[in-house]
Protein backbone atom coordinates (compact mmCIF):
# COMPACT_ATOMS: atom_id res chain seq x y z
CA UNK A 1 0.00 0.00 0.00
CA UNK A 2 1.18 3.29 -1.15
CA UNK A 3 1.52 6.48 1.37
CA UNK A 4 -1.11 8.58 -0.76
CA UNK A 5 -3.42 5.16 -0.38
CA UNK A 6 -2.81 4.92 3.58
CA UNK A 7 -3.02 8.79 4.36
CA UNK A 8 -6.40 8.86 2.74
CA UNK A 9 -7.89 5.47 4.33
CA UNK A 10 -6.43 7.52 7.80
CA UNK A 11 -8.62 10.40 6.71
CA UNK A 12 -11.61 8.75 5.84
CA UNK A 13 -11.31 6.49 9.21
CA UNK A 14 -10.79 9.66 11.19
CA UNK A 15 -13.38 11.49 9.43
CA UNK A 16 -15.86 8.65 10.10
CA UNK A 17 -15.34 8.31 14.12
CA UNK A 18 -15.99 12.08 14.13
CA UNK A 19 -19.18 11.92 12.58
CA UNK A 20 -20.55 9.10 14.50
CA UNK A 21 -19.16 10.76 18.01
CA UNK A 22 -21.21 13.90 16.82
CA UNK A 23 -23.75 11.94 16.00
CA UNK A 24 -24.55 10.26 19.18
CA UNK A 25 -24.04 13.60 21.76
CA UNK A 26 -26.44 15.21 19.84
CA UNK A 27 -29.89 15.25 22.49
CA UNK A 28 -32.94 13.47 21.95
CA UNK A 29 -35.26 15.56 20.16
CA UNK A 30 -39.09 15.07 21.18
CA UNK A 31 -40.02 12.63 18.57
CA UNK A 32 -37.19 10.70 19.85
CA UNK A 33 -38.14 11.01 23.41
CA UNK A 34 -41.67 9.77 21.99
CA UNK A 35 -40.38 6.82 20.03
CA UNK A 36 -38.06 5.77 22.88
CA UNK A 37 -40.92 5.87 25.21
CA UNK A 38 -43.49 3.98 23.04
CA UNK A 39 -40.80 1.71 22.65
CA UNK A 40 -40.75 0.64 26.40
CA UNK A 41 -44.69 0.25 26.47
CA UNK A 42 -45.99 3.73 27.14
CA UNK A 43 -48.32 5.94 25.23
CA UNK A 44 -49.94 9.67 25.31
CA UNK A 45 -46.38 10.71 25.36
CA UNK A 46 -46.39 14.50 26.46
CA UNK A 47 -42.84 16.14 26.82
CA UNK A 48 -43.99 18.90 29.48
CA UNK A 49 -40.79 20.93 29.93
CA UNK A 50 -37.57 20.48 28.01
CA UNK A 51 -34.03 21.42 30.33
CA UNK A 52 -30.47 21.43 29.10
CA UNK A 53 -29.69 18.14 30.48
CA UNK A 54 -33.62 16.49 30.73
CA UNK A 55 -36.76 16.49 29.76
CA UNK A 56 -39.97 15.90 31.89
CA UNK A 57 -42.41 13.76 30.64
CA UNK A 58 -46.27 12.75 30.99
CA UNK A 59 -46.91 9.64 29.65
CA UNK A 60 -49.82 6.69 30.16
CA UNK A 61 -48.69 2.93 30.76
CA UNK A 62 -50.74 0.00 31.84
CA UNK A 63 -53.56 2.12 32.33
CA UNK A 64 -51.78 4.77 34.24
CA UNK A 65 -50.33 8.16 34.10
CA UNK A 66 -47.23 8.72 34.69
CA UNK A 67 -44.68 11.81 35.44
CA UNK A 68 -41.30 10.76 33.69
CA UNK A 69 -37.87 12.20 33.29
CA UNK A 70 -35.63 11.71 30.48
CA UNK A 71 -31.93 11.91 29.97
CA UNK A 72 -31.32 14.03 26.96
CA UNK A 73 -28.18 12.77 26.35
CA UNK A 74 -28.43 8.94 27.21
CA UNK A 75 -31.89 8.16 27.45
CA UNK A 76 -32.41 6.86 30.61
CA UNK A 77 -35.92 6.92 31.95
CA UNK A 78 -36.39 7.79 35.67
CA UNK A 79 -39.84 8.31 37.71
CA UNK A 80 -40.09 12.32 37.63
CA UNK A 81 -39.29 13.52 41.38
CA UNK A 82 -40.25 17.07 40.78
CA UNK A 83 -36.70 18.29 41.46
CA UNK A 84 -35.61 20.28 38.58
CA UNK A 85 -31.90 20.83 39.19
Amino acid sequence: VNMAKLMTMAFAAALTAATYSIAISAPMDNPKIQQTLEAQGYSNVQVTKREQSHADVTAMKNGKSERLEVDLQTGQIKPDDGDDD
